[in-house]
């Protein structure tokens, strides 16, 4: 569990995502999308299941 008072920069899922890139660990992603919406630089890329 991460010390919430020293969190990490970046974007909190980084460490757990494939797909994290330096960026991801230093940068917060913007929040996007109208009817579903995600924070991250990758979203675009992501595949979607259900």
């Amino acid at each position: 569990m991460p010390d919430l008072a020293a969190l990490p920069a970046g974007c909190a899922f980084a460490g757990r995502c494939e797909r994290a890139t330096a960026r991801c660990r230093e940068a917060i992603p913007p929040l996007l999308g109208d009817r579903q919406r995600a924070a991250c630089f990758y979203s675009e890329f992501a595949e979607v299941t259900a």
